[in-house]
């Protein structure tokens, strides 16, 4: 008998652009449900990823593609604690995690809002003079910059070399500085002594970086000997939860992740929000 999946269709408007590559607007996503679980698939085109419809298509055709694989990965682990009726957040510790801001945004960052973390992301740009500034307003804490590839590696150069060595220091970690080369990012982080992270790269990438970025819903696994950074996908609430849950259960990870605020009111069988999934219409996508 051909089991079925289904679908339902989301977007999430961003009011400011969520990164270097992709203006403000709407995100189009979908949550998944198949053998009682439910998942997240939420690509991004302008990071390379390959239109909703094609990642959808892939699973009805039989021949997932890697986001694919790892929401088919998330329904099956979700719906097994469904099926009985296990809550994956009892007993869990969620782990610490950094608050990300917009280097566009210095002049409106409420300082209240820094109060209690102990690292920092900035989401940045070839335009990176904000960024120096807020690296130095915050050199109190630890802060992860990520350029999700917009710039070269003489760019590179040029912001470390705008870096005092007390905020160098600082800086935990540069994240996708240009488009992953292991040769090229081996050479750039010795040369500039900044630790760096990988987010978009094969699974099994193993060379020129310090610390590998995984997003659960991105990459059902990634195989890496380096410490692993669990993020989640600036997606649906689901797919956050997820990424809190895998956080949350890792072995071999740094202590402070980019999984967001986590909403317990939301538990319940599974990875949650039992009533508002029940509340959703579903489509058929097999």
């Amino acid at each position: 008998m051909k089991q079925s999946i289904k679908f339902h269709k989301y977007s999430i408007n961003f009011d400011k652009a969520p990164n270097s590559q992709t203006p403000h607007g709407d995100i189009e996503g979908a949550l998944i449900k198949m053998n009682d679980g439910y998942a997240c698939i939420q690509p991004w085109k302008t990071l390379g990823d390959n239109d909703l419809e094609y990642h959808l298509e892939s699973i009805s055709v039989n021949k997932p593609t890697d986001i694919a694989r790892a929401g088919i990965k998330c329904c099956m682990i979700d719906g097994e604690a469904r099926s009985n009726k296990v809550d994956l957040f009892k007993s869990l510790e969620i782990p610490s995690y950094h608050l990300t801001l917009n280097s566009d945004d210095f002049s409106k960052i409420d300082l209240s809002t820094i109060n209690g973390f102990t690292h920092l992301k900035i989401k940045s740009n070839k335009n990176f003079e904000n960024t120096l500034e807020l690296i130095n307003k915050f050199s109190q804490f630890k802060i992860r910059v990520d350029f999700n590839e917009s710039i070269t590696p003489d760019q590179l150069i040029d912001f470390n070399e705008s870096l005092s060595s007390h905020t160098r220091d600082k800086i935990d970690f540069i994240e996708d500085p240009f488009p992953y080369d292991p040769n090229l990012w081996f050479q750039y982080q010795k040369e500039t002594g900044l630790n760096f992270a990988l987010d978009r790269g094969p699974y099994n990438a193993n060379k020129g970086f310090k610390v590998r970025v995984w997003k659960p819903v991105i990459l059902p696994f990634v195989e890496t000997i380096q410490p692993i950074c669990i993020t989640h996908n600036m997606d649906h609430e689901f797919g956050r939860r997820y990424a809190a849950y895998c956080a949350s259960i890792s072995n071999y990870s740094i202590n402070v992740h980019g999984i967001g605020n986590f909403n317990h009111v939301n538990n319940g069988y599974g990875l949650g929000m039992d009533d508002y999934l029940e509340s959703l219409t579903w489509n058929d996508l097999i």
